[in-house]
């Protein structure tokens, strides 16, 4: 690698403007000399920008440890302070997770607090027993309903959304050019294995984001994390898949040209005579289908 170009990568990450004429001077003074990939790429991958490093797993994992550690100390000393029973204790105790330990302690302080209460009730023969029972009762079956409620909206929402997100897909893949004859399903489901074992073999895993509308490429073990390359660098699930496609040779070779250049997001389209796609309308109209499911 050419150690003009780890210059600029490097200072593309600080945020530096590369096309400036600073920049321009100084990079030229140092062009034609090569660095081996081995030390380029471990150059990048150890030095982070501010957004890399929110994304690093490590990073993550010792800050929340740090962030945690005082929230024990507290639970702990909450715990000898509310409760008696050691063997109440020893149950909390054996929770890992704090924000669990935290919610379990709440719970079981409520329920020995409504345990002390029933106890109190004196002289109205088991009639407050009685009516908080009855309200127990109600309260869960509006509970279950509720759930089951919910439950319902979530499974019919997400089932729009698969059905949204299987269309995108195949659309991105019938826009690509493939190095053979077969047809579409075919080629789709070859390209789907091939990109389907570079993620796992990477920690990486596809998911498609309700949100913004398109696929993204996250850590296969913590998905609040972006799946960053080798180098510290994000890239989108466009630009990975073409790779790996390029890489086992099934995209013809005007595709495999265009995975080298400035790929661009999987758009929402349908074709037009500048030769842009757009289906933002076809989009809508599979939501208001499905929605009316």
């Amino acid at each position: 690698m050419e150690l003009k170009k780890l210059f600029e990568n490097l200072a593309k990450k600080a945020g530096v403007d590369i096309a400036s004429p600073e920049f321009t001077a100084i990079a030229e003074k140092i062009g034609g000399i090569d660095v081996a990939e081995e030390i380029a790429t471990k150059v990048e991958s150890n030095l982070y920008d501010t957004e890399s490093a929110k994304q690093n797993y490590t990073l993550k994992q010792h800050f929340t440890a740090l962030a945690l550690n005082g929230v024990d100390s507290k639970v702990q000393e909450a715990m000898d302070e509310l409760l008696e029973d050691e063997a109440i204790k020893t149950e909390l105790s054996g929770i890992k997770s704090t924000p669990q330990r935290v919610s379990a302690l709440a719970r079981k302080i409520k329920e020995l607090e409504s345990a002390k209460a029933k106890a109190d009730n004196k002289g109205d023969d088991g009639k407050a027993k009685k009516a908080q029972e009855e309200i127990d009762r109600l309260v869960s079956e509006f509970k279950a309903k509720e759930e089951k409620y919910l439950s319902d909206i979530q499974a019919k929402e997400k089932e729009k959304q698969d059905a949204i997100s299987s269309f995108k897909e195949e659309l991105f893949f019938s826009g690509l050019k493939f190095a053979n004859e077969y047809d579409i399903e075919t080629n789709t489901l070859v390209a789907q294995q091939k990109i389907n074992k570079a993620l796992m073999e990477k920690g990486a895993k596809k998911i498609y984001n309700y949100t913004t509308g398109k696929f993204e490429i996250k850590r296969a073990d913590d998905e609040s994390l972006d799946y960053l390359d080798e180098r510290n660098n994000k890239t989108s699930y466009e630009d990975f898949a073409k790779g790996v496609l390029a890489q086992n040779k099934l995209l013809a070779v005007t595709d495999e040209k265009a995975t080298k250049g400035n790929d661009k997001p999987l758009q929402q389209t349908q074709t037009h005579g500048s030769g842009s796609l757009d289906t933002s309308k076809f989009d809508k109209a599979v939501e208001e289908a499905i929605s009316y499911q």
